[in-house]
């Protein structure tokens, strides 16, 4: 089981980031999304390596101008290694795990304007999924603020909360 704080995340993170692209007309809307966090760590000749991958697509139909509702898919994939030394023989082992689901979604997302130019929003999103397709549940929030750097580009900061209940008899 894997429990992190967001400081433990941080404390641990090797290399992460986030690269989204997003259509949208008066109604609809596609959202595509990938996400990649390696954390690793080593104490006392044990490291412990986690790699996830997490990619998303979704197609969402506007209820107003600063609102929508959105399906879509989640793709996972997991890579864990634990490697070192046993205490007392001295043998060495690297044990290595992979896995990979995908779960539906469905959410609510929302954009406001913050400046009268309409290069600053703040922007929500939540969502649900898993269903035991995949994980049993998942879920996530995510609120921050979004600057518009030009037509084609934008920068976000913010916050997400993301969860799966995932297990696998192997």
């Amino acid at each position: 089981e894997v429990d992190l704080s967001a400081e433990d995340v941080i404390d641990k993170l090797e290399i992460g980031g986030v690269l989204g692209y997003r259509a949208e007309s008066e109604k609809w809307s596609f959202m595509a999304e990938g996400a990649f966090v390696g954390l690793g760590q080593t104490n006392h000749g044990l490291t412990m390596d986690l790699d996830m991958t997490v990619i998303e697509a979704d197609a969402g139909y506007r209820l107003s101008e600063h609102s929508e509702l959105f399906a879509g898919v989640r793709y996972t994939g997991l890579d864990v290694r634990i490697a070192g030394t046993r205490p007392g023989s001295g043998t060495a082992f690297d044990v290595k795990n992979d896995d990979d689901f995908f779960d539906p979604l469905v959410g609510f997302r929302f954009a406001a304007p913050l400046s009268d130019s309409g290069k600053w929003r703040v922007q929500g999103r939540g969502d649900i999924g898993g269903f035991g397709v995949g994980s049993d549940i998942t879920y996530q929030a995510i609120a921050g603020v979004n600057w518009q750097v030009s037509e084609m580009f934008a920068a976000k900061a913010g916050y997400r909360y993301f969860y799966q209940d995932y297990e696998n008899d192997g």
